[in-house]
């Protein structure tokens, strides 16, 4: 789908809201999908974490913090009607901000957004290129008033022909995503307290389920251009260490986000064994643990900004060195949501359970026998496209309690007060420590 034509979309199913945290004496402010009326000094208290609503181990190191600042203005002030053209070594130097919000406002089709939007970045893009390709030329070179020059001279100063080309070389531009993580964070809220569960259960901390936010913004059918699919972005051969593909019975469980969540968890905790650093552990998921082991030691704790600030390519390209900043900011952005985007916690989530399949069953069989709603069972299980195929025996299936049940039970064993074992559900060792994990 064009992504302007689904910034459309978003941006009627969001609406303005008003609030205000107390504790951090922020005004009130207006809040919609491509509006945030509070200056970038106020939005940036937030990454101090004023009410203390993130553990210690994921303060921002002073290091990254302009980093992690950059892509908190990219998801909490700028939306897919903006595009900031800006440098990739100091995210400090933003030239521009292309805005298209005027269109948008005038009721222009998505295609005229779309296109007027490229010919004004092509444009600002050009000057500021030209500018920069003026002064390798000449260093001393001389720009009229409120030029695309004049700009570049005050961000910058007085700079050698070979910083300039290094300059030219790293301008960079990014599309704004306030309008995308708010939708993100709205359709997180039904899985989060779940999967915080179930990392908590393994020791690993809770912050980290935010990682969907910049995988996929808890796009459950997302899929990349790598083929990775999912919250978690798991690829198919990465997956099945830990997960169910079977494009047979038509089951991928990689689209499943409380089943993925185990995987996850399973290579957060490998990853911080090899790395002994949960930021590491982070960086890992996105880059792979094998090239961070030389340099674990070095680099783990506070000293992970110096990995992540430094000039020369080491083990991390620029997506693997944006990942924890982006991470953290993410991070931050959804514990404020409320101040960032009107957005106010919702505590109410539904309790599950995790049952494996004895023996080949329907989905309509088992939405009779625990007497739910085969639509409940999608919503949960939305790896099982066939609802009409029995699924194997071993599927696993997420399914919903009901008054307080402290394990999922069909109508007929609660009546029989547990005595008979005798049923088409079973759990396994396994599973038994899964529903005891998301209590």
């Amino acid at each position: 789908m064009n992504s302007l034509f689904l910034a459309f979309l978003i941006t009627l199913k969001l609406f303005a809201g008003e609030d205000i945290l107390p504790s951090i004496k922020l005004p009130a402010v207006r809040q919609n999908a491509l509006y945030l009326d509070v200056s970038d000094q106020e939005l940036m208290r937030i990454l101090d974490d004023p009410q203390n609503k993130i553990s210690a181990q994921f303060k921002i190191p002073p290091g990254i913090r302009s980093t992690v600042g950059f892509w908190f203005l990219i998801y909490t002030k700028y939306s897919l009607y903006h595009s900031l053209i800006y440098d990739q070594s100091n995210k400090e130097i933003i030239y521009d901000v292309v805005d298209t919000r005027d269109l948008f406002q005038k009721g222009s089709s998505p295609i005229v957004i779309e296109l007027t939007g490229k010919k004004r970045l092509t444009k600002a893009l050009h000057e500021y290129r030209s500018a920069i390709q003026k002064l390798i030329g000449n260093p001393n070179a001389h720009f009229v008033k409120n030029s695309a020059g004049e700009k570049v001279l005050k961000l910058w100063g007085k700079k050698t022909r070979t910083e300039w080309k290094k300059i030219l070389a790293d301008i960079k531009v990014q599309t704004g995503q306030r309008d995308r993580i708010m939708q993100g964070i709205r359709l997180s809220e039904r899985f989060i307290p779940v999967m915080e569960k179930i990392f908590s259960s393994q020791d690993i901390p809770s912050e980290i389920t935010r990682i969907p936010l910049v995988e996929s913004s808890f796009i459950i059918e997302a899929q990349s251009k790598a083929a990775a699919v999912g919250v978690w972005q798991f690829l198919e051969k990465s997956a099945q260490e830990y997960l169910t593909v079977d494009s047979k019975n038509k089951i991928d469980e990689r689209l499943s986000p409380i089943k993925s969540t185990y995987a996850a968890a399973k290579m957060f905790k490998r990853n911080y064994k090899i790395l002994d650093d949960w930021g590491l552990a982070i960086i890992a998921y996105n880059h792979g643990a094998k090239n961070l082991i030389p340099i674990h030691k070095k680099f783990k704790g506070a000293n992970i900004s110096k990995l992540l600030a430094s000039k020369n390519s080491g083990p991390l390209g620029y997506a693997s060195k944006n990942y924890y900043s982006e991470f953290l900011a993410l991070l931050h952005a959804e514990k404020y949501k409320e101040f960032i985007y009107g957005q106010k916690s919702n505590l109410e989530f539904e309790e599950v359970s995790i049952v494996k399949i004895k023996d080949p069953t329907s989905v309509f069989d088992l939405a009779s026998l625990y007497n739910i709603s085969i639509h409940d069972l999608k919503v949960y299980n939305p790896d099982i496209f066939d609802i009409k195929k029995k699924l194997p025996r071993g599927t696993r299936v997420v399914v919903p309690r009901k008054n307080g049940e402290k394990i999922v039970r069909s109508p007929v064993l609660n009546k029989q007060l547990g005595e008979k074992t005798d049923r088409s559900i079973s759990s396994q060792p396994e599973l038994l420590e899964i529903i005891e994990f998301i209590k």
